[in-house]
């Protein structure tokens, strides 16, 4: 079988921006009998996944209370002491911080033959590529984005990105953006363990109407009127700030109406939301399909055929199919858009969360605290003991600060203080243990917290050296990261490819006071060839840190020293330094210097001099 290369033509050549991509949205009155059937197909899918995910909501409810130490309930007596001096939210916040404190870098290399005449351009095309994801990366704010899915990460075991292309972005010509999805929202197949080996996965969401209809034009109407099926509620409700309870899920009599007195009778806790805006139970339910594709064996010549992958998304609101398309009719990747971050990856798709791990001896220390608290407020104000001749008597006896307590006349010769035992030594042992077991499980030690350096006069790069081996767990959990990031990033550069179909101007403030400008034609990425234009192939990798040291004053003190014996230019040294424009500066001092140079001036101290200064 003999293969044409396709020709490129000239470069110059322009070409028509093709129209954007829609899908068409069900609108019709009443669905119909396929659109019912695959209505409740999805639905199954939606319960199974539900199910087998159930036994986890009680534990990632803990998690997010105990994420801010909310450990005593609301029944504990008042005058109780319920000291809560949260050691978990430190610790994911430092890993957190250190984890979003390298700046993230897309490396992209182009697909093309080494020495042909086009190598340039496309090497070109790859680096615009690059800028342009950059550009889009400060413009949409998407590190923000990011951030929060590495907290879920450490909260619930694994953070959900979605990156689509959305209209709305870029002053109305669309931008691709990945955006987190809320673990509770999320629902993989059972039986996958990464976002790579599912047969379906499930985004779960309440949308008001307008919502919806700005989403899907036209399926509005359908439901302002009360036109969908109800499947009744549900959604899977996370924990929040507002609701320390942790239930999640509305309930049936949460307090009376006035004016009852009687909760027997209680409206929903949902019941005074606005009822011109009602809420659309929204399921966008991605399924991998197959097809058989006929190929050729090259071995036996013989003709074969292999099953091929597809993805077909289905949009299901209120028991009414919205839409149900190829992937290939959104995106030409024609992938879910789905990528998945867990810090600890051992296999499962929700993976082990930080936070729990850390509950036990977060629990420990808050009760070793009120025991403490409670010794010190009785020692302060202990319990007086007073015979029956006192005249007061106290039926309850509570060992409560401040108690008066009634006892026989044979038991004491008078009236006095009842001393509370001394407490031991060893409960601050204990207390000491339990947070030295909460920094080995994170890697994070009080320095990293903010805790100060160990005590002594430690010799040079010995607290370097304790932050590098302390480190080696948010190392690991950057490499997932930066996993996560790359199936995330291909997807984005796809969309770009595909999607930049028309003129456009970016422009660039990055967080190195970076300013740049840049131009794309329509189609910029999209090469022309006489077999129709072809996009852009390429491969891309993520560094978000994972293989550089994790003190910056240590990176800081190579770059000079390695600047100091002429193995890396001054550019390389102020980038390695953050300094703001770097580039610009390094190209400024660059042709001063050649500029003293020919007007016969020194132009200071060289690199040796320097070294040996």
């Amino acid at each position: 079988m003999t293969v044409t290369e396709p020709t490129i033509l000239p470069l110059a050549q322009d070409m028509a921006p093709d129209p954007p991509k829609l899908p068409k949205v069900h609108l019709a009155s009443e669905p119909s009998e396929d659109d019912r059937a695959v209505a409740a197909r999805v639905l199954r899918l939606f319960q199974l996944a539900r199910d087998y995910r159930r036994p986890m909501l009680p534990r990632w409810r803990q998690n997010y209370r105990m994420l801010f130490n909310r450990y005593w309930g609301p029944g504990r007596e008042a005058w109780l002491p319920a000291p809560q001096v949260t050691e978990i939210l430190p610790i994911i916040r430092a890993s957190v911080g250190f984890m979003t404190d390298q700046r993230i870098t897309h490396n992209i290399a182009p697909a093309a033959i080494p020495g042909n005449e086009y190598a340039q351009f496309f090497s070109d095309l790859a680096d615009t590529l690059e800028t342009t994801m950059l550009a889009t990366w400060c413009a949409n704010l998407e590190e923000r984005e990011w951030t929060t899915s590495i907290w879920d990460g450490f909260i619930y075991g694994a953070g959900i990105q979605k990156t689509a292309w959305e209209s709305d972005l870029a002053g109305g010509l669309g931008d691709a953006m990945a955006r987190r999805v809320h673990p509770f929202h999320f629902y993989p197949d059972p039986r996958a363990t990464t976002e790579h080996d599912g047969d379906f996965y499930i985004e779960s969401r309440e949308m008001s109407v307008e919502e919806l209809d700005r989403r899907f034009p036209g399926a509005g109407d359908l439901y302002r009127s009360g036109g969908g099926m109800s499947q009744g509620d549900l959604l899977d409700r996370p924990p929040s700030n507002i609701d320390w309870s942790g239930r999640g899920s509305p309930v049936g009599n949460p307090g009376p109406i006035s004016p009852a007195t009687s909760p027997n009778y209680a409206r929903s806790r949902d019941g005074n939301r606005d009822p011109s805006l009602p809420g659309v139970h929204v399921l966008e339910c991605w399924v991998r399909e197959y097809e058989f594709v006929s190929t050729t064996d090259t071995r036996t010549d013989t003709d074969a055929k292999k099953a091929k992958s597809n993805w077909r998304v289905i949009v299901v609101a209120e028991g009414r199919v919205l839409m149900n398309e190829p992937a290939k009719n959104l995106w030409d990747h024609g992938q879910h858009p789905y990528s998945r971050f867990a810090p600890i990856d051992i296999g499962e798709f929700w993976g082990p969360s930080m936070v729990e791990l850390l509950i036990s001896p977060q629990q420990s220390i808050n009760k070793i605290l009120a025991a403490l608290q409670q010794n010190v407020e009785l020692t302060g104000n202990p319990i007086w003991k007073e015979t029956a001749a006192g005249g007061l008597r106290r039926t309850p006896i509570i060992n409560r600060p401040g108690q008066r307590i009634e006892v026989g006349n044979a038991m004491v010769d008078k009236s006095g203080w009842e001393q509370p035992p001394r407490m031991d030594g060893s409960m601050m042992q204990l207390l000491n243990f339990f947070l030295a077991r909460m920094e080995v499980i994170s890697g994070i030690a009080a320095m990293q917290k903010g805790g100060g350096a160990p005590g002594g006069r430690n010799a040079e790069g010995v607290i370097d050296s304790i932050q590098e081996s302390a480190f080696v767990g948010i190392r690991l959990a950057q490499r997932n990261l930066e996993y996560a990031m790359t199936t995330s990033g291909e997807k984005k550069a796809d969309l770009i490819i595909e999607n930049y179909t028309q003129p456009r101007l970016l422009a660039i403030a990055g967080p190195d006071r970076e300013r740049e400008m840049l131009a794309l034609k329509a189609r910029h990425f999209q090469i022309p060839t006489n077999q129709g234009a072809i996009p852009l192939k390429y491969q891309l990798y993520v560094d978000a840190g994972s293989r550089r040291h994790t003190a910056r004053q240590v990176m800081e003190e190579r770059a000079v020293q390695l600047f100091t014996l002429g193995a890396i230019d001054r550019g390389s040294l102020l980038k390695s330094v953050d300094w703001p424009n770097a580039t610009k500066v390094a190209e400024e001092q660059d042709a001063r210097e050649a500029q003293l140079a020919a007007m016969g001036e020194a132009a200071g101290p060289g690199q040796r001099q320097r070294a040996r200064a």
